[in-house]
């Protein structure tokens, strides 16, 4: 029905735009040596939080659940969590099929975590947390094969995925469970990092050839380059809209990075050692952030009580 899409889409554009006012209060990264680190998002007070055993590939945060979660190339569970104050509270989630997890994205709502892996496998899989039913959604053989998926990140008002493929140049896409596979943006090179903007429509990504990131609509419109002449290709790409900031991880030389959203005003903010490879921002959301979170929530319960509506929400 009309109503009902309508009535869907209205409820993620208000929670997206409420979570959108969340301030981001640390930056995390991880790299080759596991030691999960973090900052202010400034760069300062730089600190040592756990070590998590080995190489870090890809991490997300759940602020409002308090966990880190990162994915590693050398464990027998690739994919792992624990509490973000202290790193306290290992466990695993999934991966165990194969010891070469990179890209990760969640849906914290449905207690869902997506994630690339390619090797051997060439998947994209999603698992639920806090761990089980491990199931590849994107496959090496489905009709528009993956070759070594890389960036990956979640549209989730429109309950799409999004990653890199060298097979195609550019940026796919596909539904929540892996149907509907397009080619949307075709970029002429492998993208190594992508990141999802739904509250201003636009995605951001870096690619393994130049130190430059890009932006396009997330239709594929209107591709730019945003910032170039970095040392190296950033590794992973995170989004502060309420800062106005884009940060992202350099391995060499080992640094975290960021930038005004339109690229400029291009800054260091830490020199850092273990070549960073995965970066995730903590949000802590401000009282009025968390007004347009209750009001959009009400709304939408209404909407869904009435039978107009589903609902499916992301929290960052």
């Amino acid at each position: 029905m009309v109503r009902a899409r309508v009535a869907c889409v209205l409820c993620a554009t208000l929670l997206a735009a409420a979570s959108a006012r969340a301030d981001a209060v640390r930056v995390y990264w991880g790299g080759d040596d596991g030691i999960v680190r973090r900052a202010n998002p400034d760069g300062s007070g730089a600190e040592d939080v756990f070590d998590a055993g080995s190489a870090i590939q890809g991490m997300e945060i759940d602020s409002l659940g308090g966990k880190v979660y990162w994915t590693t190339t050398q464990q027998s569970w690739n994919v792992l969590r624990a509490d973000v104050a202290d790193g306290a509270n290992i466990e695993p989630i999934g991966g165990a099929f194969n010891g070469n997890q990179m890209a990760l994205a969640l849906d914290v709502a449905n207690a869902h975590a997506y994630y690339t892996a390619p090797g051997f496998s060439r998947r994209i899989n999603r698992v639920d947390f806090p761990g089980g039913n491990d199931i590849q959604i994107v496959g090496a053989f489905d009709a528009m094969p993956l070759v070594i998926p890389t960036g990956l990140d979640l549209r989730l008002q429109t309950g799409q995925i999004y990653w890199g493929d060298p097979n195609v140049s550019g940026v796919r896409t596909a539904d929540l469970d892996g149907s509907n596979i397009q080619t949307l943006l075709v970029t002429g090179t492998t993208l190594r990092a992508l990141a999802i903007d739904e509250v201003a429509g636009f995605m951001y990504w870096s690619t393994t050839s130049t130190g430059s990131i890009f932006r396009a609509s997330l239709d594929g419109s209107g591709s730019t380059t945003l910032v170039s002449g970095l040392p190296a290709a950033p590794w992973e790409i995170e989004i502060d809209r309420a800062a106005g900031k884009l940060y992202w991880a350099l391995a060499s030389p080992a640094s975290i990075q960021r930038a005004d959203l339109d690229g400029t005003n291009v800054e260091t903010i830490v020199n850092t050692i273990g070549s960073p490879k995965a970066l995730a921002l903590l949000y802590a959301p401000s009282v009025p952030a968390m007004d347009g979170v209750a009001t959009a929530i009400a709304l939408c319960g209404l909407l869904v009580a009435a039978g107009v509506a589903t609902l499916r929400l992301r929290v960052v």
